[in-house]
Parts: C-alpha cells; sequence; structure tokens
C-alpha cells in the first residue's frame, strides 16, 4: 500500500454500507465476493456497455483475476479506467503485465 493510501482515511469507511465491502482500503471478505460476482455479470454482457470485466494475472500468484473497470471515451479514443483509482490492485496487475489484460 502506497504512503499517499495509508495516510488517509478510508472514505468507504465514513458511509454506512460501505464499510461491509472495504475496510483500509482493502476489500473485505463479502467486498471481494461482491465483486467477483459483479464481474461475472458485467462479462455476460447484462451491464451497459460502459462497464466492461477485464481480466489479468495477479502479480503474486500469477492467477486471472476479472475486474470490472469503466470504458472511457476521450477524444475519440477509449480508456480502461479503474473505479479504485490509480493504486488498486488491478492497475498495479497490468502494470506488472505490462499492459496486457483480455476481457
Amino acid at each position: 500500500m502506497s504512503r499517499s493510501m495509508s495516510a488517509r482515511k478510508d472514505p468507504a469507511e465514513r458511509q454506512g454500507y460501505l464499510r461491509f465491502f472495504y475496510r483500509d482500503w482493502r476489500p473485505t471478505r463479502l467486498g471481494h465476493m461482491w465483486s467477483q460476482a459483479f464481474a461475472c455479470i458485467t462479462g455476460l454482457g447484462l451491464m451497459p456497455p460502459a462497464l466492461t470485466a477485464q481480466q489479468v494475472r495477479n502479480r503474486d500468484t500469477e492467477r486471472l483475476k476479472s475486474t470490472v473497470v469503466v470504458v472511457a471515451n476521450h477524444l475519440g479514443q477509449l480508456y480502461l479506467v479503474s473505479m479504485l483509482g490509480n493504486e488498486s490492485e488491478w492497475v498495479q496487475n497490468v502494470r506488472a503485465a505490462n499492459g496486457k489484460a483480455c476481457s
């Protein structure tokens, strides 16, 4: 975890139901299960096209992990955006995989 994240209070802990899903910038067990179910539903194409499920190898375990990301269009270019920010596990795993992810 980066120093900036540990110094800041996790905003999820300030909002009612979110504290069931995230603590100390990490998903709880319920948050992990919800995330995987949401990725599965998104991967089946049952969510709006602005959301997509991407798979990337975990940099520690080498196992494929699905994560929901936002597809943003900026000046005609499509970008994948992590909803949890630049320090999220998905972003770090994509960087470790030299930008390789699959849908």
